[in-house]
């Protein structure tokens, strides 16, 4: 599919354990500020030794996908809008999705870029009908959807 703007990826933790990031753009496009902002400071306190090195806004970030000869390597780990933007659109993005071989958004909890507070990040559940925001530890495994361009309807 070219151009794709979504991609499914396995349960991963928010990074960044403990401790402020700053992490709190809202809205389009934030989340990709949000996901440098995630990546510099967990790059910093990794090199104290002190956290994982595999989390969700590093493995939205290293994401590429090649397709038609082109490789797309500008993902991100959307904000909080994004995300909700994505569930609003549901039904139109599983269709391309499936359509192209790619994964449907499924019935779960996904990571936001968004920081809650010191230990906590948000994630936005999806469910059949509805979905709602809950802070979360960041140490808690949540899928992750990463994006790479967005466009509202």
């Amino acid at each position: 599919m070219q151009n794709r703007i979504s991609s499914g990826l396995a349960g991963k933790n928010a990074g960044s354990e403990e401790g402020y990031t700053h992490a709190g753009g809202d809205g389009i496009y934030a989340g990709k500020s949000n996901t440098a902002i995630i990546i510099a400071v967990h790059t910093v306190r990794t090199a104290y030794g002190n956290y994982d090195d595999d989390y969700a806004a590093r493995l939205c970030n290293e994401l590429q996908i090649t397709e038609g000869g082109i490789t797309y390597g500008d993902w991100y780990l959307p904000s909080l809008f994004e995300l909700k933007e994505m569930f609003k659109n549901k039904v139109t993005i599983d269709a391309t999705a499936i359509a192209n071989a790619g994964a449907a958004i499924s019935d779960n909890s996904y990571w936001s870029s968004v920081e809650f507070d010191f230990d906590l990040a948000l994630e936005l559940y999806s469910g059949s009908t509805t979905f709602g925001l809950v802070p979360r530890e960041k140490e808690a495994l949540r899928k992750v959807r990463a994006v790479r361009s967005f466009l509202t309807i």
